[in-house]
């Protein structure tokens, strides 16, 4: 590798292809050990009380994990179910997922209460007032 002291930003094509050709070949660049201090601080960072930085990308998975499944919503459908999670202080997804437990299941929860259907198939109604959810059946 080359010893040039310039930032790899300022190399033109031949000097960075000299400078990185080893790593193209699947060579790891040589690292230092972590100083004690910042040893302590990536513990600190790994551990409790802060996001852990040894996770994967994208979102934690809940049960088994999900699907994303594009449907088709009628637009005045949407606009309600948008206002309805708005209200409630979830995301549209939350909303959606917890009707069709409802209506697949006859029970779900929501907002910290639990919701059921007494007779399953029977006209539905859900509201949310204040953080409660009442369901008329």
């Amino acid at each position: 590798m080359s010893k040039s002291k310039k930032s790899y930003l300022n190399l033109d094509k031949a000097e960075l292809a000299e400078a990185t050709g080893d790593l193209s070949a699947g060579a790891i660049p040589p690292g230092q050990p972590l100083t004690p201090e910042e040893r302590a601080r990536w513990d600190r960072a790994a551990g409790g009380g802060a996001v852990s930085v040894r996770v994967g990308p994208g979102r934690p998975k809940v049960g088994e994990g999900s699907v994303v499944v594009p449907v088709s919503l009628e637009a005045s459908l949407l606009r309600r179910v948008v206002a309805f999670a708005r209200e409630a202080g979830v995301k549209r997804s939350e909303v959606v997922s917890r009707a069709l437990e409802l209506l697949v299941d006859g029970k779900t929860e929501f907002g910290g209460a639990k919701v059921a259907v007494r007779k399953p198939g029977a006209g539905v109604g859900i509201g949310v007032k204040k953080g409660k959810v009442r369901v008329r059946t």
